[in-house]
């Protein structure tokens, strides 16, 4: 069907007898036409109070799935999974079959068709639906915690940490717990709800969700039990801030709200509420513990909503923040732009704004401090060594600086940098196997073999020579094949 998903697409593709029952439960006239029938259903389904009629009459779950599914369908942009996304959650099974006989739902008989709500009919459907959360009456608030788009932050902080860190997983697959609070210690304070409402929401989960997120990108991989950043990484930095969004978005939602059917009308209220309403639920202490409170610290992380304290109890209002999966226009910083500041203290400090590339840099030769509106950084010198050691060269750490500053480095830092340069270096540690000759020509003659290209590294003095240890064992065959059998004195360890 493409993208299109009209009322008359899918009278046009029903059988008879199903265009028939549906006219029959619309009060149609019964006739044996289909243009007659198709004509009479839309006129039915054209009344705005026919359908608020046949959504208020469903059960209340089935209400929830109905606006979940109206989710999911804009989201993708494609309607929403076919029944394989539903195998799990067998639950649901009833509401569907309630949705399909109100005739909300369509599907057609092909093996592989989705679901579909008819694109006229879903105005209707919102209307009635956010009628379910009324407004609460607006007075002074008091902002708690949580912030707009915190959900990439928290992913960021997550990937540098395993990039810089010796990350493992625990035997569930998940964070462990010096992993976790490793983690936590490098996000701002107001991320997760306050200690004196505590239980709200599992930062474990949280840690999961987003450790899964970075598996299903290609993100991240194991190597000898431990976590790893793959090359995968530079193309997803290089991406736009709302596509990230977007991608963490679609997974939230197929993967973590999908299992919650209480969140489905509030999470419904909270993309769809017009930006004049407010649209917030109330959080009473009672219930801060229970789904409803969880899903606020969500959608918080996702800039739909913000916790506020108000009479004396926590409720959850929208904002005027668009769904995460209308991106915009891509960020383009334009050259030049100054994204920080350095201190002569060696802190630096860092705009939210700043390309996540460019963060990532940061991250490679400075120490990560904390983040509130900006993020703190530090440079000393074992951060410094840290960089160099990862093979950044001492001029691409300052150009680095530089572009970030507009090249304003307080006089005293120029100077530590530039010491902590010429400090890294000087003296090289590198394995190597030793070649003794028994005077400078057989030295000569093996340095001529032309099969010998490649094992050896280099000539240390008229009689020494450097082999590589990987390739000793061609070397030796090599050197016995053409007459120049040696005297081997190698450990086990090496010819192994």
């Amino acid at each position: 069907m493409g993208d299109s998903y009209t009322l008359l697409d899918i009278l046009i593709r029903l059988g008879l007898e199903d265009l028939q029952e549906l006219a029959r439960r619309s009060g149609s006239i019964a006739s044996p036409s289909r243009r007659s029938l198709s004509a009479q259903v839309l006129a039915q389904y054209r009344d705005e109070n026919f359908i608020r009629r046949i959504v208020r009459a469903l059960p209340k779950e089935a209400m929830g799935l109905l606006g979940f599914l109206i989710v999911l369908q804009d989201e993708s942009g494609q309607g929403f999974p076919g029944r394989s996304q539903w195998e799990d959650f067998p639950e649901h099974a009833q509401n569907f079959d309630a949705l399909y006989h109100a005739g909300l739902l369509f599907r057609f008989p092909d093996e592989n068709s989705k679901p579909i709500i008819p694109e006229e009919i879903i105005p209707a459907i919102r209307d009635t639906l956010l009628d379910l959360e009324p407004n609460e009456p607006s007075l002074e608030e008091e902002r708690l915690w949580g912030g707009t788009k915190r959900i990439l932050l928290m992913q960021f902080r997550l990937l540098a940490a395993i990039q810089k860190g010796r990350f493992r997983q625990n035997p569930g697959n998940g964070l462990g717990k010096r992993e976790l609070e490793q983690w936590l210690s490098e996000l701002p304070n107001d991320v997760f709800p306050p200690n004196s409402i505590p239980n709200m929401i599992d930062p474990q989960a949280v840690a999961d969700f987003l450790l899964d997120a970075g598996w299903q990108s290609g993100l991240i991989d194991r190597w000898k039990g431990e976590l790893r950043i793959t090359h995968e990484i530079l193309e997803w930095l290089r991406e736009d801030r709302g596509t990230l969004r977007k991608g963490l978005w679609n997974r939230f939602v197929h993967s973590t709200a999908i299992r919650y059917p209480s969140w489905y009308i509030p999470l419904f209220c909270a993309v769809y509420g017009g930006e004049s309403e407010q649209v917030p639920w109330r959080i009473s202490p009672s219930s801060a513990t229970g789904h409803r409170g969880t899903l606020a610290v969500w959608l918080s992380w996702f800039g739909l909503v913000r916790i506020s304290r108000q009479a004396g109890g926590l409720i959850a209002v929208r904002t005027s923040a668009p769904p995460p999966w209308e991106t915009g226009e891509k960020e383009i910083a334009e050259p030049g732009t100054v994204f920080g500041t350095l201190q002569p203290n060696f802190e630096l400090m860092v705009s939210p704004n700043t390309p996540l590339d460019r963060l990532w840099e940061i991250e490679r030769f400075a120490d990560h401090d904390h983040t509130d509106v900006v993020s703190i950084y530090r440079l000393n010198r074992e951060s410094i060594i840290r960089g160099l050691k990862d093979g950044l060269s001492g001029e691409e750490i300052r150009r680095c600086i530089g572009d970030l500053t507009g090249n304003r480095i307080p006089q005293n830092v120029q100077f530590s940098l530039g010491e902590w340069f010429h400090s890294y270096g000087r003296i090289e540690v590198e394995e190597v196997l030793l070649l003794r000759c028994r005077d400078a020509g057989v030295a000569e003659e093996v340095l001529h073999i032309s099969e010998s290209e490649g094992y050896i590294r280099e000539r240390l003095g008229p009689t020494l020579l450097a082999a590589e240890p990987e390739k000793i064992e061609q070397l030796i065959e090599t050197l016995e094949r053409l007459g120049l059998t040696p005297v081997v004195r190698l450990g086990k360890r090496e010819r192994a």
